[in-house]
């Protein structure tokens, strides 16, 4: 019969101490993995946007080579007439049978605004989420939670912006703001982009070359409520054109527009009174000009950068606190972007350019303006 020493070996296990350096070395290994891992998230989430800019590239290009002109900006100018104008038709209403979309695209009626209940119920279509049309690394809640609400109707949102103009003069840095009269002079005070505007405009129209053009560009984190400045009115200082055929039109002289009154237009989400709303995708609002931020327009040198990239709101300049409701703070009509350090922009040829937040104003002209013959240097875009 074996007998028992009486001694007992001691039991395996950690000391308090041990313990406390085994969960400071996990938290140590944790805190060195967050940076990767969140370094990993944003790369794909640029990556994902920067091959959206490419297919909306891409399907500017194959509008133009079905229509023979480019789909049109959504805004512009009218300086014979002395009116803003704003396009029924957005640029991505435009461009969705030639990005995939044509589920949306084949049930659109085309004589009818986005807004409208009548027809094939564009208001309806116009509340899709196009997942095309929206940055992975937006703040906006909407990109992934739903549309954008509004008073009358729901409406899916984008995270870019198509370039109308640029009114930056090409020496100084200034932004040229022309008087918007009937025959006012607005040399080098106003430089459209080669999307069509009041004249249809096609591939001959990039003599600088369709890879040298910006079409459009990241405007990420719009708030999905903020209203436009343009009221829909069918008179007063905004002319509403058509653009189907590859004429434009005024709504009211188009004999082919059926849908004549813009009675159903919504009004933003809890506001009163009707209005455009620049971050949905089919309003022709989300077109706008490339300015820089109204504080400092008429400096000689800028501070602020023209790609207004993760800036507070609101923002104090010169001495003026100005909110991002306000026309081209922020994300409101201007490049905007959650990417560190650049914006995308997307060119008439369907590349895709990293452009730096810290762009000199007098290369945005050289960007914006397909016709001019000077090529920006890819050097001081960031490329």
């Amino acid at each position: 019969m074996r007998r028992s020493s009486g001694i007992f070996s001691p039991r395996a296990g950690f000391t308090l101490v041990e313990l406390l350096v085994v969960i400071a070395i996990i938290g140590t290994l944790v805190g060195l993995l967050l940076p990767a891992v969140q370094s990993a998230r944003a790369a794909a989430a640029r990556s994902a946007c920067q091959n959206n800019v490419k297919q909306m590239g891409l399907g500017i290009a194959n509008f133009e080579s079905a229509n023979r002109y480019f789909p049109t900006s959504g805004e512009t100018k009218n300086f014979t007439l002395g009116t803003e104008v704003l396009f029924i038709q957005s640029m991505f209403q435009q461009i969705l049978a030639f990005t995939e979309n044509n589920n949306i695209a084949s049930q659109w009626d085309n004589k009818r605004p986005y807004w409208s209940t009548g027809g094939n119920n564009n208001q309806k279509l116009a509340g899709s989420k196009v997942s095309l049309f929206l940055c992975p690394s937006s703040l906006a809640q909407d990109s992934i939670g739903g549309p954008c609400p509004a008073t009358g109707g729901t409406f899916g949102i984008t995270d870019y912006m198509p370039i109308a103009y640029t009114d930056i003069d090409p020496v100084t840095g200034k932004r040229l703001k022309a008087t918007l009269a009937a025959g006012a002079s607005v040399l080098n005070a106003y430089v459209e982009s080669g999307l069509s505007g009041i004249t249809k405009k096609g591939h001959s129209a990039l003599r600088d070359g369709s890879s040298k053009s910006v079409a459009f560009c990241e405007d990420t984190s719009r708030v999905s409520f903020y209203g436009g400045k343009r009221v829909p009115t069918l008179t007063g200082n905004t002319s509403w054109y058509n653009f189907q055929g590859g004429k434009p039109v005024i709504v009211t002289a188009d004999a082919n527009w059926v849908d004549g009154t813009l009675s159903e237009f919504p009004a933003a989400e809890g506001g009163s009174a009707a209005g455009t709303c620049p971050a949905r995708w089919a309003d022709g609002d989300n077109g706008s000009g490339w300015s820089g931020h109204p504080g400092e327009e008429t400096l000689d040198v800028r501070t602020m950068p023209l790609i207004n990239n993760q800036q507070t709101n609101p923002q104090t300049v010169n001495g003026v606190s100005r909110a991002f409701t306000v026309n081209n703070v922020g994300s409101n009509d201007e490049p905007y972007t959650e990417h560190t350090g650049v914006c995308l922009f997307g060119m008439f040829d369907g590349s895709v350019q990293s452009v730096s937040i810290s762009v000199d104003p007098r290369i945005t002209p050289l960007l914006v303006n397909p016709a001019d013959g000077k090529v920006y240097d890819a050097s001081s875009t960031g490329n």
